[in-house]
C-alpha cells in the first residue's frame, strides 16, 4: 500500500501543477465571488453591502481577463473578423516563438469587457454613496433595518396597494 502511494506520487508532473491554468483563476474568482455574496448577506450596514458588490464585480472582471488570457491568437474573435493590425501580427509571431507564454495581451476582448464592468461599478458606487450620504444626514446612521423610515406619509402600505389592484 505505501509503495503504491509513493509510486503514484512520483508519477505526478509537479512542474505542470506549478503553472497556473484557467481553472486556477476561475476557482480564485469563485472564492472572491463567494466572499462578496457572504459580505452582502451578512452586512447590516450599507457600506458592507457595497463592498460585497464590488468583490462580486471584481470576480467577474477576473473571469473575463483570465478566460481571455488563455485564448490564443488563432481563435481570437478579432482575428476571425480579419481586423489584425500589422503590429499585432508581429507580436503574435514573437509570442508563438516563446511557447512558454500563456498570458498575453494580444487579444484585448477580456480586458475591454473588464474595463466596462469597472466603469459601471464606479458609477454604481458613486450613486450608492450619494444615497448613503442622504440616508446618513437624515437618520444619523446607515443600518439597513431603519430604511423603512424613509417612506413618506403619503406612500400606501403594500396591503393597500394589493387590495386596490
Amino acid at each position: 500500500m505505501p509503495n503504491e502511494i509513493m509510486s503514484s506520487l512520483n508519477s505526478i508532473d509537479w512542474s505542470a501543477l506549478a503553472q497556473p491554468g484557467l481553472c486556477h483563476y476561475l476557482i480564485l474568482a469563485l472564492i472572491i465571488f463567494i466572499f462578496g455574496i457572504m459580505t452582502m448577506i451578512s452586512g447590516g450596514n450599507l457600506i458592507k453591502i457595497i463592498i460585497g458588490l464590488e468583490f462580486m464585480l471584481n470576480a467577474v472582471c477576473l473571469n473575463f481577463v483570465a478566460a481571455n488570457s488563455f485564448i490564443n491568437s488563432l481563435n481570437s474573435p478579432l482575428n476571425q473578423a480579419d481586423i489584425v493590425l500589422p503590429a499585432q501580427k508581429l507580436l503574435t509571431q514573437e509570442a508563438n516563438a516563446s511557447s512558454g507564454l500563456n498570458f498575453t495581451f494580444l487579444n484585448p476582448e477580456g480586458q475591454v469587457a473588464a474595463l466596462f464592468i469597472m466603469v459601471i461599478g464606479i458609477i454604481n458606487i458613486a450613486a450608492c454613496f450619494g444615497l448613503i450620504c442622504a440616508i446618513y444626514f437624515k437618520n444619523k446612521r446607515i443600518d439597513t433595518k431603519m430604511l423603512d423610515s424613509l417612506k413618506s406619509k403619503e406612500c400606501p402600505e403594500f396591503e393597500e396597494c394589493k387590495d386596490g389592484v
